[in-house]
């Protein structure tokens, strides 16, 4: 499965929709062998794209014997063996696929099953007798689901461009725009376009002609098992074991997955479990053949070594860069300003070509504090000497030229940003070291009328002011909740689905989260180690260089791209005066500006803000 969508009519004939839900799942054709499909019955239909050359492997709609039910599935349910257990239906044993086994539990439990899913989906399920539709995510938002009503009409599809295909008004969401300049990326549960929204993670909608409601079936919530506080040992063994079953159920359902595998101790530790179940197994990894500095290619094949995997070493050039970069925006559904998707848009494309599933190693650092700000949130709260030193040079960092090109200048970028950030309270810390760009830098480029209230609303959603983000846990909640949904979700997700390729992340199994939220943070972070629990668990899987080695993170060198090879970007009509002043959105005074500063000594996060503006006016140009 590559996409769907769907109409729900209260008044006309589905019919009537029927040339705009063609053109809606159209849009969602990546290559020429995909189809696409359609079922259209009375005032319900669903659409979906069909891989004529894996058609034998995919999920589609399934209709119940009686005619009362339908289902559409876009993904993967996990753990369906014990599913199956509770079908009452004597010919359960029959059931094969994930779709038929999903709509026998939903005509049998109803939406009560709904929680009991573990997996990667979006479904569609359309009740006949009581002219009901129920559509749902996956309970961490691995899939996204886009919906729009009106009077008339309910729309839903996996993807944003789908919806904009039926004859609505387009028009950008101001408040989302604000948020995307300061985080690179849309606030989740909203989209760039008014009136279209996306469901949140773990909820479902239930529509018909009586009513419209949006239901919570899973929520992350720390619990804090007591249980857990002393015994660190006992809680290493049983993360293991919740991970070891992931791998295994994952590479049972695909057999012939393969691994992501950066050299980061994430896609290492799936790399070392998943080679136990799994002989011959093919890993993937990338670097970069012209800028030393951001490649790490020789972590990933220390661990490939160790564990004799069929390894191969992707090394982008600038030229194979250039040469993808028209493709990594068309894999843009909204705006999305992750440098990073860059590099995995070009490694799920090599990927592809060799393999239809991936292990990666998303998630783990949002649950068991991963970042390096991770570690400035635990200094700050609780200080030591270097600490305050670091913090009172403040004015020193603040005229040192910065940049994440170089050693050096990241170094310093990072001291005035943990600088900054130590003389605020933990809440207004926790925004500042996750944005790229200030409120007061948002509200000078943009031209547009902002919603502040709304932007205000979602932002204290996700920065709930009655936490106190002190508490790591509650640091590494927020990170669930807005950074792994607004921006590394969506980047995996996009990129992957672009290049069809398909990506489970195993630390992202419903088990691991609910029991990592179920442990103390100083299981995860202490004053000298992040990660502490996963690097006692599987301490004797990994050489010591990939535990010892400093947080690198997936970055691009976006800073000598703009000098050179992306020097065209830049100079593109699309952020020319003359362009920008009738488009209306942005003051050209502030991006010729930023311009400046990219080519100055000291570019700080210009290259950064830049390119979300980049992504933006590409977008902009493609779908309004």
């Amino acid at each position: 499965m590559c996409g769907i969508a769907g109409i729900f009519s209260f008044d006309k004939a589905s019919t009537e929709y029927s040339k705009y839900l063609e053109k809606s799942i159209s849009a969602l054709i990546k290559n020429k062998n995909e189809k696409p499909n359609l079922f259209i019955e009375d005032n319900i239909a669903f659409a979906y794209l069909k891989n004529t050359q894996h058609a034998e492997n995919q999920n589609n709609i399934v209709i119940s014997d009686d005619k009362n039910y339908l289902l559409l599935l876009e993904g993967d349910i996990f753990y369906t063996e014990n599913l199956k257990n509770l079908i009452n239906n004597t010919d359960k044993i029959k059931l094969k696929t994930d779709s038929e086994i999903l709509l026998f539990l939903l005509i049998e439990h109803g939406e009560s099953i709904i929680e009991k899913l573990n997996g990667n989906f979006v479904f569609a399920f359309f009740n006949k007798i009581t002219n009901t539709l129920i559509v749902s995510r996956d309970y961490i938002g691995f899939k996204n689901l886009f919906f729009y009503k009106d009077d008339e009409k309910f729309i839903f599809s996996t993807e944003l461009k789908s919806i904009l295909q039926f004859d609505i008004t387009k028009e950008i969401n101001s408040a989302a725009l604000f948020s995307y300049l300061q985080l690179n990326y849309i606030l989740p549960n909203v989209s760039i376009i008014k009136n279209i929204n996306k469901l949140g993670y773990g909820s479902f909608l239930k529509i018909n002609k009586q009513g419209f409601e949006i239901k919570n079936y899973y929520k992350i919530i720390p619990s804090f098992n007591p249980e857990n506080y002393d015994n660190f040992e006992i809680a290493s063994s049983k993360l293991r074991q919740l991970l070891s079953d992931a791998i295994e159920d994952n590479l049972a359902k695909h057999p012939d997955a393969s691994c992501f595998l950066s050299g980061g101790i994430d896609s290492s530790l799936i790399t070392a479990l998943a080679s136990k179940f799994k002989k011959n197994l093919n890993t993937f990894s990338i670097g970069y053949k012209d800028v030393d500095f951001f490649d790490e290619t020789q972590f990933a094949e220390l661990v490939a070594q160790k564990y004799n995997t069929n390894h191969t070493s992707f090394k982008i050039t600038n030229q194979e860069l250039l040469d993808n970069i028209d493709s990594a925006f068309d894999n843009f559904d909204e705006p999305f300003a992750d440098s990073s998707a860059l590099a995995l848009n070009i490694l799920s494309k090599h990927v592809s070509q060799h393999s239809s599933v991936v292990l990666s190693g998303d998630g783990a650092d949002e649950m068991f504090a991963g970042y390096n700000k991770h570690s400035a949130h635990f200094q700050a709260s609780y200080p030591g000497t270097k600490e305050k030193i670091a913090s009172g040079l403040n004015p020193i960092w603040k005229i040192v030229p910065k940049s994440r090109s170089s050693k050096m200048s990241n170094l310093a970028r990072q001291l005035d940003r943990f600088a900054t950030g130590y003389g605020l309270n933990p809440n207004d810390r926790y925004w500042f070291w996750a944005t790229i760009g200030t409120e007061e830098y948002a509200k000078n480029i943009l031209k547009l009328p902002i919603d502040y209230s709304q932007f205000s609303a979602k932002k204290h959603k996700y920065i709930n002011q009655d936490i106190c983000l002190k508490d790591i846990n509650n640091v590494l909640l927020t990170d669930m909740n807005l950074v792994l949904q607004g921006d590394m979700l969506i980047k995996v997700s996009t990129m992957s689905a672009g290049n069809r390729l398909k990506i489970f992340a195993p630390f992202l199994d419903k088990n691991i989260i609910d029991y990592s939220f179920s442990l103390p943070s100083h299981f995860k972070i202490n004053s000298t180690s992040r990660k502490r629990i996963l690097k006692n668990a599987f301490n004797d899987l990994l050489p010591d260089e990939i535990f010892s080695r400093p947080k690198h993170g997936f970055e691009v060198p976006l800073l000598m791209w703009f000098k050179k090879d992306l020097k065209h970007l830049i100079e593109d009509k699309i952020l020319s005066e003359d362009f920008i002043k009738e488009q209306g959105i942005f003051n050209y005074k502030e991006i010729s500006s930023l311009k400046q500063k990219l080519n100055s000594p000291n570019p700080h996060d210009s290259p950064a803000k830049i390119w979300a503006i980049i992504v933006f006016q590409k977008w902009w140009t493609k779908h309004m």
